[in-house]
Formats: structure tokens, sequence, C-alpha cells
């Protein structure tokens, strides 16, 4: 009996310890006044200037970034041919999921950007792949 009672003591002790130690950002960036989702916009999570982890938009523009430690935090989004936007003191709760949606104001030349970066992902990009891929003809190659 003596046994059970420890084993279920040292159990819960394991589960309130990591219970609830970190929480999730998640949310949507869009292009100003469209609400069309930014894909690949660099999400970057910092503390007191240090970059605690970062993330990419999906095609959708969406994002989610698990596993930060609860506290406040300034978030920055970037993309090159959009201005750069911050937002400070974002906070994360443990066991929680915060919700954050931003728009990027557009910059002269950032639709164009736009427009290419959604030209390439349905050409190029394959997203079940892991590792990087290249066709090689050895007809190009001197013998």
């Amino acid at each position: 009996m003596k046994k059970i009672i420890l084993g279920l003591l040292l159990l819960s002790y394991f589960v309130i310890s990591f219970a609830g130690t970190t929480g999730t950002l998640e949310g949507k960036v869009t292009i100003e006044k469209h609400k069309k989702g930014i894909p690949y916009v660099n999400v970057l999570v910092l503390q007191n200037g240090e970059r605690i982890t970062t993330s990419l938009t999906n095609e959708k523009g969406k994002y989610v970034i698990q596993d930060i430690p609860a506290g406040a935090y300034e978030i920055r989004f970037q993309l090159v041919g959009f201005p750069q936007k911050i937002i400070p003191d974002v906070k994360v709760e443990s066991g929680k999921t915060t919700k954050l949606n931003t728009i990027l104001e557009k910059r002269k030349g950032s639709r164009r950007i736009y427009k290419k970066l959604k030209r390439w992902h349905n050409s190029k990009l394959k997203m079940d792949v892991t590792g990087s891929e290249r066709d090689i003809n050895l007809d190009n190659y001197a013998h």
C-alpha cells in the first residue's frame, strides 16, 4: 500500500512540475486591407533583445510557435520588401495559446514581391520534402 501511495505522489509531482510551463503563440500575417495571408514571413520571438525562437508563416500566412516559456516578449515580423512590424509586450501564459494577428503595410514594390513569392511557391516548393533536391543533367558538363 505504501508503494502505491508513494508512486501516486511521485506521479503527481512530475505532472505538476512539467505541466503548463510553456505556452503557444499563433496567428496570421496579412497584407494591408486585403486580408490575404503573406507566406514566408519571418516571425521572431525576443526577450530583452535576445532571440528566443523563430518561425515562418505558411503559404496562407499562418504561423504556430509552441513551447515558448511563459513571459512577456517582443514579436517581430520581417519580410523583404515590407517594413518590419514590431509588437512589444506580448504575454505568453503557461498552458494557453496567445493569438496574435497582424497586418504588414505595403511599400512600393511589396505587391510585386508578394506575387513572386506566390508564383515561386506554386512552382518550386515541395512542402513534404525534408531536404534539398537538385536535378543534374550530365550533358551540360564537359567530359
